[in-house]
């Protein structure tokens, strides 16, 4: 039994297991792309940044940045056909050391840290979405406030370590489910007593 099965997968669940002639197996699942959710917004996130895993939607290049985020902006607007005056948008701060971290708001360290892009949304999408031929300072704040929620669960997709939990049978068949993030062995033994019980009723069926 590989050390990963037996740090994420208690005692209890391994023995109902092999008292059942089945086998767990945990392993990283390291295409973790399909997870990204960037895959699922209405946003767009603008960097210089490239890195070891592709957040941003569209890059600006450095020529192009400007002295701050609005000029970033603005000329992105201007690269793209875009009104400058139809983007809602927040600054994207990151943080490289060993791996890099994103939020909405500034780091505290001064030299790994700074400016990486903005996220932003389209007044004309907002309007359209809720309804309405003006966007009031109640929905305006709505949609910053998403605009930093997508930048915290950017930062925790590019920060988590994920894993695939599989059970299997001495008929090889196999139940598996990707894309476990929690670190809790209760979380992924949990996972595995599910997949046990699909693989129980497979064989009955058989």
């Amino acid at each position: 039994m590989d050390y990963l099965t037996k740090s994420k997968i208690n005692a209890e669940t391994l023995a109902t297991a092999q008292a059942k002639g089945l086998t767990i197996t945990v392993e990283h699942d390291d295409d973790t792309s399909a997870y990204n959710p960037r895959n699922h917004s209405n946003s767009k996130i603008v960097t210089s940044v490239r890195g070891r895993k592709t957040f941003s939607d569209d890059t600006l290049s450095n020529d192009l940045w400007g002295n701050n985020v609005t000029d970033a902006a603005q000329n992105y607007a201007r690269e793209n056909g875009i009104d400058f005056n139809d983007m809602i948008y927040i600054t994207v701060y990151g943080y490289s050391h060993s791996g890099l971290s994103i939020s909405a708001s500034p780091f505290s360290c001064p030299w790994d840290s700074g400016t990486v892009g903005f996220i932003f949304e389209s007044k004309k999408a907002v309007r359209e979405e809720y309804g309405v031929k003006r966007i009031s300072k109640k929905i305006h704040q709505e949609i910053v406030d998403r605009l930093v929620g997508e930048i915290e669960d950017v930062d925790y997709w590019l920060n988590a370590t994920y894993y695939i939990v599989s059970v299997s049978d001495s008929d090889d068949n196999v139940e598996c489910l990707c894309g476990i993030t929690s670190d809790d062995d209760k979380h992924t033994s949990d996972v595995a007593l599910d997949l046990i019980a699909q693989i129980e009723a497979l064989e009955e069926c058989a």
